[in-house]
């Protein structure tokens, strides 16, 4: 009776295997960030829709430029005259160092303004935010700071709490597709 040999057991090739992880995980960490930014992109354009600012309420609209926008049908609201505001603001990537991603919340660099008649403005989203944040004495128009408020009261609290969840969201997620692999490292 001839003798069977032994199996040898099957060892994967460690390099590859961790290049797959290492892939999967930029791959999960970048749908999370993604996620993030779009739902933290949504709250912030719903809290200026819903005027949630102090400074919205304590800089109001002149009654002149009110009249003016009533006359004209446009929103009452600050910072919503035609929507072309909220409605620019957007998420945008940019892949940096490597494999890295930034993530931003603002306009597209080209995005312009509306008038109160609907008409393309020569200004640009981006400085018209910034006009609205910190105001100007040229036009006399207070600042009506949202961006900054909204960062550290909302995104900055938010951000800190995906930055602890979302690793053990992530590892789970390997640990399905990799099971045992993943255990030796850990």
């Amino acid at each position: 009776m001839a003798r069977s040999r032994p199996t040898r057991p099957q060892i994967p090739n460690l390099s590859k295997l961790l290049t797959k992880i290492e892939e999967t995980l930029r791959v999960e960490i970048d749908a999370e960030a993604q996620k993030l930014m779009d739902a933290q992109s949504q709250k912030f354009v719903s809290q200026i829709q819903r005027q949630d600012f102090e400074s919205f309420h304590e800089y109001p609209l002149s009654p002149p430029y009110l009249r003016r926008k009533m006359r004209l049908g446009a929103d009452t609201r600050v910072m919503i005259a035609t929507a072309t505001y909220t409605n620019g603001i957007r998420v945008f990537t940019k892949r940096i160092t490597g494999p890295r991603k930034q993530y931003r919340i603002g306009f597209h660099w080209s995005a312009k303004a509306r008038t109160l008649k609907g008409e393309v403005s020569p200004i640009l989203l981006h400085d018209l935010g910034v006009v609205q944040e910190y105001g100007t004495m040229k036009t006399n128009l207070p600042a009506r700071p949202h961006w900054r408020p909204y960062k550290q009261q909302v995104f900055a609290p938010a951000l800190q709490s995906w930055r602890t969840s979302v690793p053990m969201r992530v590892l789970a997620r390997v640990r399905d597709i990799y099971g045992a692999a993943v255990e030796i490292g850990t």
